[in-house]
């Protein structure tokens, strides 16, 4: 009978007939257990939300068109509720990514990079940082009482490095990986989870070399060592969640809900355990929390076309264990580093042989669309390519030169601008990401030829000889 039953009820909600089955039942929502599960009214389901926990008091955070509702997690109530409070004129919270420091709620723009903090009743602006869109779509994590951005989407590429808010300039700073032997892809919407001195990153989207316009999806997996400042690949993701899968952190991992069931993230260890869903994961719609011994589930109820926090005992989310495994493999990449570590030392052996001065050559070297340093090399974008170059065969250039090198006659002279300065940003990164030095290799000075004109150049001692015009 009980096999009967857990048959007509996957039957039912795969093919779409979910109100069918909820005649079935009482008007009540109920758990593994058959007990009613306890739900609290917090918001309207037509409309796109942002939440966020404070873990260490347990305030649930839930901001939805113009409204913010505060909710105690420990008693499960609603404590404050402040309507009229947009983050800015004309803005959506749906704009914004919310998070919790320090028990203070944090709002950062995903468009631009304005930081709010709400204090006294009211947003406060702290940051004086410009919109430019160079980071739509990065990941937004507190650490160590900083707040970060990894990634992001911005002029056709996608950043693979983290930006940090520094409260005495008031504005955002890049933090090089300067001891990393490799580096992701960029990609936006990447998932991630903190753990100590490491974290991890996984899934998001990458652009298509081919054809810069579009994106696909990234499936590699990466480990950031904060402590050493250095990336580590990990390997190739098994599990090609689909776009409709949500994810959250549940104690040390970092959970998935997709196709029906529910994955469990170890990473330092590699291993997954993979669950069928209960009935109350399917009610959500707006994130899921862990709190105590209890899980909080920001969905709909049967009947009820609000937004309601459900509270589900530990116990009572996961269903049976249906598998397990490694959640990424990387046999191919321990092997294809063996097998280049052997030729490198074959070729090592040769030059030798051959008598040459050197192994690796001590000045930048620009080959193609790759910067190669000694034993280091990173790929360039087709846009920093074409400065770079044109910044080697020239003594100085203006402003004007360069902007003529972006090839993108159809932008407004500002637009421009702002793509030149984030170009060049990019390419001193990769420059010291390469060196290990902290020097800004592309600089700008007074014109030789008309000292009114703004010209920039490039420390020409790093790079072997060329000839400048």
């Amino acid at each position: 009978m009980k096999f009967l039953l857990k048959f007509i009820f996957r039957y039912i909600f795969q093919t779409g007939g979910v109100m069918l089955l909820l005649l079935l039942v009482t008007g009540n929502v109920c758990g593994m257990d058959s007990r009613p599960l306890q739900k609290l009214s917090i918001g309207s389901q037509w409309s796109p939300s942002r939440s966020a926990l404070d873990t260490e008091t347990g305030i649930l955070y839930f901001l939805q068109e113009q409204t913010l509702t505060i909710v105690d997690l420990g008693t499960f109530r609603i404590i404050e509720k402040h309507e009229r409070s947009e983050p800015e004129t004309g803005m959506s919270f749906h704009d914004y990514h919310a998070l919790v420091m320090h028990s203070e709620l944090y709002l950062v723009k995903d468009f631009g990079g304005s930081l709010l903090k709400w204090e006294n009743g009211s947003w406060h602006r702290l940051d004086k940082a410009s919109e430019i869109p160079m980071q739509v779509g990065s990941t937004v994590f507190a650490r160590e009482g900083r707040i970060y951005r990894y990634g992001g989407y911005g002029f056709w590429s996608c950043r693979n490095f983290f930006t940090y808010y520094h409260p005495a300039i008031r504005d955002w700073e890049i933090l090089a990986p300067v001891k990393s032997d490799e580096l992701p892809h960029g990609t936006s919407g990447t998932d991630m989870i903190d753990l100590h001195e490491k974290s991890y990153f996984l899934r998001g989207e990458k652009i298509i070399p081919t054809n810069p316009m579009r994106r696909e999806p990234s499936r590699e997996c990466w480990e950031f060592n904060w402590k050493n400042k250095s990336w580590r690949y990990l390997g190739i993701h098994r599990n090609p969640f689909g776009p409709s899968a949500y994810h959250f952190r549940w104690n040390d991992k970092l959970v998935y809900v997709s196709d029906g069931l529910t994955y469990v993230y170890d990473f330092p260890h590699n291993r997954f355990t993979a669950y069928e869903n209960t009935s109350p994961v399917w009610y959500c719609k707006s994130g899921i929390y862990h709190y105590g011994d209890h899980f909080y589930i920001l969905g709909e109820s049967p009947g009820n076309m609000g937004i309601s926090v459900f509270q589900v005992n530990e116990n009572d989310l996961l269903g049976e264990q249906t598998g397990e495994g490694r959640i990424y493999i990387n046999g191919f990449h321990r092997t294809l580093w063996i097998v280049t570590g052997l030729f490198l030392l074959m070729m090592m052996h040769l030059l030798i042989l051959l008598g040459r001065g050197r192994v690796f050559s001590h000045k930048i070297s620009i080959a193609g669309n790759k910067i190669h340093y000694k034993n280091k090399k990173i790929d360039l974008e087709p846009l920093q390519q074409n400065i770079l170059e044109l910044l080697l065969n020239k003594k100085e250039l203006s402003t004007a030169d360069l902007m003529d090198g972006l090839h993108k006659e159809h932008l407004h002279p500002t637009q421009k601008m702002r793509i030149l300065a984030a170009v060049i940003e990019e390419i001193n990164l990769k420059l010291r990401f390469v060196t290990g030095s902290n020097t800004d290799f592309i600089k700008i000075k007074k014109s030789e030829i008309d000292k009114r004109i703004k010209a920039y150049y490039i420390e020409m001692k790093w790079f072997e000889h060329i000839s400048q015009a």
